[in-house]
């Protein structure tokens, strides 16, 4: 996941652009936004998994429990 992750984040100027169709990524990868997704993102796109956190509980698209 983290592979497909970094190749999106090419689409973008900045890695972090793509943070809503990573954790969309890793939403239908991981059934949810657990911990462990969060950190997997983050770990991709070069960014804190608290950053990635707190754009997952902006939108109520992204569930953090199956």
């Amino acid at each position: 996941m983290i592979d497909e992750i970094r190749e999106i984040a090419k689409l973008y100027p900045e890695s972090r652009s793509a943070i809503l169709p990573a954790l969309r990524l890793a939403q239908e990868r991981r059934g949810c936004l657990s911990r462990a997704a969060l950190a997997a993102v983050a770990d991709a796109l070069g960014v804190t998994p608290a950053y990635c956190l707190s754009v997952a509980r902006s939108s109520d698209i992204f569930p953090r429990a199956p």
